[in-house]
């Protein structure tokens, strides 16, 4: 039984609803919030990067067919909220990419730590923000190779090599190129202010109104 007010008679009404539908289980409040968020063009990068990361270019790649034939000035953005620690560079890498290559605007805001691979997505978006007392970390990477001694030598070489092309999109993004050089065998943590003195950002988020 269920009880609903009918306000143009001022009574309440009893409705025995079927089964099937008085046993129904309402979604998960979470899985409604997410699903809300996308809808917005609203994502979350607040895990370590893995696999499971390139769902957001999937995405990212989705709104562009969405928005085919509309100009790109008229397009609303797609932002990636980041708090992450990093994790694989291949895929930091394609995701980075494919924001760069985004004719959709794509915005980035860094609400707690962007790490490694993270920094790198941050500095790639069209417009980056940073939200008070976020840092950032820059830095050689780390990894664990295993294999054959002739394995692990190879692995090591393409990981070299990653590690230099990361500073080199670092650096077409607008992350100071001198600082990176500088800092390159360090673990470079900035602050916000750092964030936007080197260009990883282009300002701290001070109203939400800025993005959304």
């Amino acid at each position: 039984m269920s009880k609903f007010k009918n306000d143009d008679i001022g009574e309440v009404v009893t409705i025995k609803l079927p089964k099937s539908v008085s046993n129904l289980q309402l979604p998960d409040p979470e899985v409604v919030d997410y699903w809300r968020l996308e809808e917005d063009r609203i994502f979350y990068l607040d895990r370590e990067i893995d696999e499971s990361t390139l769902s957001i270019q999937k995405n990212i790649l989705y709104y562009n067919y969405v928005d085919q034939g509309v100009s790109v000035d008229k397009r609303k953005p797609i932002i990636i909220m980041i708090d992450s620690i990093g994790g694989q560079l291949t895929e930091a890498m394609s995701v980075a990419a494919t924001i760069r290559l985004s004719k959709t605007p794509v915005y980035t805001v860094n609400i707690g730590e962007a790490d490694s691979g993270a920094a790198l997505i941050l500095a790639s978006g069209s417009k980056r923000f940073a939200l008070p007392y976020s840092t950032a970390l820059i830095h050689s990477g780390s990894g664990e190779l295993v294999g054959t001694a002739e394995q692990v030598e190879s692995q090591q070489k393409i990981y070299k090599k990653q590690v230099v092309q990361m500073r080199e999109y670092m650096s077409i993004c607008g992350v100071n190129k001198v600082a990176l050089n500088r800092n390159k065998n360090k673990e470079w943590y900035m602050t916000v202010e750092d964030q936007i003195k080197y260009g990883v950002v282009d300002k701290m988020l001070e109203d939400f109104d800025e993005i959304l």
